[in-house]
């Protein structure tokens, strides 16, 4: 992911929408993240064409250890989903 991020930002210009991620995609994201922004999230869910962001106000960068059982139930229910 961090490849992704270095190179939306190093070309000229912004992501042609045809360049939009286009599988049903779930970011997760903590607020206390001290290596990437929260503000950086809203910008990620720009490129996907069916997004859901998800902020948890008191996990960090390891989310998924902070707020496991919240994280879990969130991937059991997107990958449910359709």
């Amino acid at each position: 992911m961090i490849n992704w991020y270095r190179a939306t930002f190093s070309r000229s210009g912004r992501p042609r929408k045809s360049d939009a991620i286009q599988p049903p995609t779930l970011i997760i994201w903590g607020k206390k993240d001290p290596h990437l922004s929260y503000q950086m999230a809203p910008l990620s869910l720009e490129h996907c064409q069916d997004g859901e962001l998800v902020l948890f106000e008191d996990a960090t960068h390891w989310v998924q250890h902070d707020k496991a059982p919240e994280v879990s139930q969130l991937l059991i229910d997107h990958f449910q989903k359709d």
